[in-house]
């Protein structure tokens, strides 16, 4: 599992396999450019944030 190369070990004892396994399809994801810019981002959640808080 590639976050293992990121994380110390005793970090791994502390988190979920599914935990980990998210990790891995987020650096997955950055592997094949899946990414939005910081601004981008803010934009979907700010919008996101917007139709909850009108329900």
């Amino acid at each position: 599992m590639r976050a293992r190369e990121f994380m110390p070990e005793e970090s791994l004892n502390e988190i979920t396999t599914e935990e980990l396994e998210s990790i891995n399809r987020g650096l997955k994801d950055i592997d094949e450019g899946n990414i939005h810019s910081h601004e981008t981002a803010r934009k979907i959640y700010e919008k996101y944030l917007s139709n909850v808080e009108s329900t």
